[in-house]
């Protein structure tokens, strides 16, 4: 059996796509193409934090604190993968994985090779598809995502040690410890652009370029995205929203900003419109005008960023 493992990037319309392939489990079954539950739906996130060293919101969910709790958590995993690959592979010949966090989690070659071990023992052949938005525009969209939670910071002062040392920005190193672990030609990287994506549709540019076997005429395509990015007035409300409430009463979250920010999305007497600015834009695209040259040449033969 053949694994797909799509492995973000981060806001690259993850969520869409994975509430896609989910709605339409059974249509792609029928096609051969088969989807995990064992691993979480439709985020697969758990096959990520099998693997990943440092414990996140997703294992701190789960009260792991450490790797004692982690093992107790996972004590079963295996089995019940295993159980599930060999019922899939009797009807199917592909099986698709899809999480952001494989990018975001998994930031080690060391973690990837655990991965790849693991997979090796279900899977003939392995592709890793992986869509790449520019820098600063994840950060922005990255800010609008924090406004939604509880986020009180102005854009200037978010995420400011964003640069090409990390491994989440830097592509060219990020994608670089895929490779040296899968080899370049099990990659599959991708332009998060409309004018780069298959009829401007990322489900349809997925269908493309790693499962071209599948009739995408009898898919459903009703799933629409569920984490835009919110315009410049709805951002500066929601910020003022987050700022004027504690974000624990008592023991527990406060609900009311969540109540509050899910009144006013939308309001027709806000400017819809007008996008998010962030007055470091150039800057951090110019930083990573180097790393994205080495990136473009080395996975897309452009020598330009």
């Amino acid at each position: 059996m053949r694994c797909i493992l799509h492995i973000g990037t981060e806001k690259t319309a993850t969520t869409l796509i994975q509430e896609w392939l989910y709605k339409n489990i059974e249509c792609l079954s029928a096609q051969g193409v088969a989807l995990s539950r064992s691993t979480w739906v439709p985020n697969n996130h758990k096959l990520a934090a099998y693997f990943q060293s440092a414990a996140d919101e997703y294992l701190k969910n789960f009260d792991i604190h450490n790797e004692q709790e982690k093992k107790a958590y996972f004590a079963k995993f295996e089995e019940e993968f295993a159980l599930e690959m060999a019922q899939l592979e009797k009807t199917h010949s592909t099986c698709i994985f899809t999480s952001e966090y494989f990018h975001s989690r998994l930031s080690s070659v060391e973690e990837i090779q655990k991965l790849k071990n693991f997979l090796d023992r279900f899977f003939d052949e392995i592709t890793i598809l992986c869509y790449f938005r520019e820098q600063s525009m994840v950060r922005t969209s990255l800010y609008s995502t924090g406004l939604k939670v509880n986020n009180t910071q102005s854009i200037l002062d978010f995420q400011k040690e964003a640069s090409p040392e990390l491994h989440y920005y830097n592509y060219f190193t990020f994608f670089g410890k895929w490779e040296r672990v899968f080899g370049k030609a099990a990659l599959k990287p991708r332009i998060f652009s409309k004018d780069h994506l298959l009829e401007g549709d990322i489900r349809k540019d997925l269908l493309a370029t790693v499962l071209p076997e599948v009739d995408p005429i009898k898919l459903n395509y009703d799933v629409r995205s569920s984490n835009e990015s919110l315009s410049a007035d709805e951002a500066a409300l929601y910020r003022a929203i987050n700022a004027s409430r504690d974000k624990f009463a008592g023991k527990y979250r406060d609900p009311t900003p969540m109540h509050f920010k899910s009144a006013v999305a939308g309001l027709s007497v806000l400017d819809l419109e007008t996008n998010i600015a962030d007055p470091r834009q150039a800057e951090m695209y110019d930083a990573f005008n180097d790393s994205n040259i080495d990136f473009f040449s080395r996975y897309f033969g452009k020598e330009k960023n």
